[in-house]
């Protein structure tokens, strides 16, 4: 199961809205980074690949690895159990 989240990054103070949650700074995930957050109960992966943020569910679709235990280059994660490929701009394999 494929779970896109929506989220925002913020350089601030402690962020809330109706569609919005703060999750962490963009200072707290540098480029080439992955970390690892929970939206409403949700396990999300978030990544910074060249100053773009992305977030997706934290499962593989593949064989339901943990993402942010893989590995990120450039524009694929890498799923740790099997090498599967992921987008982390929009989930897919």
């Amino acid at each position: 199961m494929r779970i896109i989240f929506k989220v925002v990054l913020v350089s601030m103070s402690t962020v809330k809205t109706a569609e919005f949650s703060r999750v962490a700074s963009t200072s707290e995930i540098p480029p080439g980074i992955m970390r690892k957050v929970t939206v409403d109960g949700q396990d999300v992966v978030l990544a910074n690949v060249d100053g773009k943020y992305f977030a997706i569910g934290d499962v593989c679709t593949h064989q339901e690895g943990p993402l942010d235990e893989g590995t990120l280059d450039s524009y694929e994660v890498e799923c740790p159990w099997h090498g599967f490929p992921v987008r982390p701009e929009d989930g897919r394999c």
